[in-house]
Parts: C-alpha cells; sequence; structure tokens
C-alpha cells in the first residue's frame, strides 16, 4: 500500500490485514477480500471505500450508485 515511500500507508487506508491474517491462520478462514477507506472530515462517513480483492481479481465498479462506496463494486477477473 506504499510504493517507494509515497502517497498513503496502510493506516491511511482502514485495511486491517493483520486480524484477517489471524483468522485466517488460526480458523482457516481465508478473506475473500479486505475493505479499504479513506477518512472524511472528523464525524463524517468514509470519503470513499473500496473492497481490495484476492490477486488477480480487482475492484470494478458496478456502474450505477455512488462511486465512493464499496457496496457498489464487486471483486472480478481482470
Amino acid at each position: 500500500m506504499r510504493h517507494q515511500h509515497r502517497g498513503p500507508g496502510i493506516s491511511d487506508t482502514g485495511i486491517d490485514p493483520l486480524t484477517a491474517l489471524e483468522r485466517w491462520v488460526e480458523q482457516g478462514e481465508a478473506p475473500a477480500q479486505l475493505m479499504a477507506t479513506k477518512a472524511g472530515a472528523p464525524g463524517a462517513k468514509p470519503a470513499w471505500s473500496r473492497p481490495v480483492c484476492a490477486y488477480p481479481r480487482v475492484a470494478r465498479y458496478s456502474g450505477t450508485g455512488d462511486a465512493t462506496e464499496a457496496a457498489n463494486f464487486t471483486c472480478a477477473e481482470p
């Protein structure tokens, strides 16, 4: 999430990879996707959210609804 030390890091995305990894190792539940969010103004809804899909799948906008909400994206083959 932080390529070449530029841009936001994991802490800026709201992704919790450690919990997903713990569930996978300890309970055998591999995550189909993680959820990334970008915080909005204090007290406001997130600026955006997106699914982070398992490789090689990618998040694809459904074409309807708010493009800042993860509910309007699906994990699809590239």
